[in-house]
């Protein structure tokens, strides 16, 4: 049941962070527009802050699916009865 709900938390992280990362494409395809015509520092700024706030959203979620992965994985491991185990 858990691994259901891991693999469906982790696909939707994964469509999170697909959407993110696009959202900070088009937000670098702003800023270097913008370069390009020598507007306001203001405006490229905020454009930067907010590529930045997105970076970090990633981040967070890739953070998230790699400790969920890593759980998953120590979870599936089993130790060994006790009467395998060399005396």
């Amino acid at each position: 049941m858990r691994a259901k709900w891991v693999e469906r938390a982790v696909g939707s992280n994964q469509s999170l962070l697909e959407l993110l990362q696009a959202e900070l494409a088009a937000l670098n395809s702003q800023i270097e527009a913008i370069e390009r015509t020598r507007a306001e520092t203001q405006s490229i700024d905020e454009l930067r802050e907010c590529a930045i706030r997105a970076c970090r959203r990633i981040d967070e979620i890739r953070s998230v699916v790699a400790a969920e992965q890593s759980n998953d994985a120590a979870e599936g491991a089993t130790p060994e009865s006790p009467s395998t185990v060399a005396r």
